[in-house]
């Protein structure tokens, strides 16, 4: 900062040193459990969180049409938490099973 400072120009300076790294540490662990309680575990017991109780949905191994497992359900949220929504558009345009990219990866499907 002093070399930034002293160069008299405008200097974006990006602070990310041990005190931020454990602050997004903890942030990043808290989102992690919170994935893994509300969407994998269910989701591995039942095949459905509350979420998709209250809508009538659940998700089911293509395989087994049985709940997947929590292998497969934690790959499923995973992969949803890094593509986030384009992954969930896929299903829009896929046929005939409408799998969005993270029910590919975890061999899964969502059904009535």
């Amino acid at each position: 900062m002093d070399a930034a400072r002293a160069s008299g120009r405008t200097t974006t300076v990006w602070l990310f040193d041990g005190t931020i790294a454990g602050h997004v540490g903890l942030v990043l662990g808290a989102v992690l459990l919170f994935g893994i309680l509300y969407e994998a575990l269910p989701t591995a017991r039942w095949g459905r969180t509350p979420g998709k109780k209250l809508l009538g949905v659940r998700v089911l191994a293509a395989s087994t049409q049985r709940p997947p497992s929590f292998g497969a359900a934690l790959r499923r949220w995973l992969v949803y938490a890094f593509l986030g929504l384009p992954g969930s558009l896929w299903c829009l345009v896929d046929r005939p099973r409408r799998q969005a990219w993270h029910d590919k990866a975890a061999k899964t499907y969502v059904a009535r």
